[in-house]
């Protein structure tokens, strides 16, 4: 994402369309720092935060509840509302599981 001097740069680590839009997917093995955590949580309130923005909403990926703590914390101070948290765990249960219908 290009942005001026002195502004967060970020991109997700993955993107996806799902059938009511475009989604952002971040994967959180280790935690970030607060400021930066919070500054990536308002750029994405800023993208979802209007019925024609160009995001549906974050998803955020981690197998650690500390962080995943640290997420909903900040994700909330910063007015992000289109977030998903999921564990690691479930993602790959779930891929796991519509592999296996697609195989099947």
């Amino acid at each position: 994402m290009s942005t001026e001097a002195g502004e967060l740069q970020h991109r997700p680590d993955l993107g996806v369309h799902t059938l009511s839009g475009p989604v952002a997917i971040e994967v959180e093995l280790q935690p970030k720092t607060a400021a930066r955590l919070r500054g990536i949580c308002s750029m994405y309130a800023q993208l979802s935060e209007d019925d024609d923005a160009p995001l549906n909403g974050v998803i955020y990926v981690t197998d650690r509840h500390d962080v995943a703590r640290l997420i909903a914390r900040n994700a909330v101070s910063m007015g992000l509302d289109a977030l998903s948290l999921r564990t690691l765990d479930v993602v790959v249960q779930e891929t796991r599981e519509a592999a296996d219908v697609r195989s099947g």
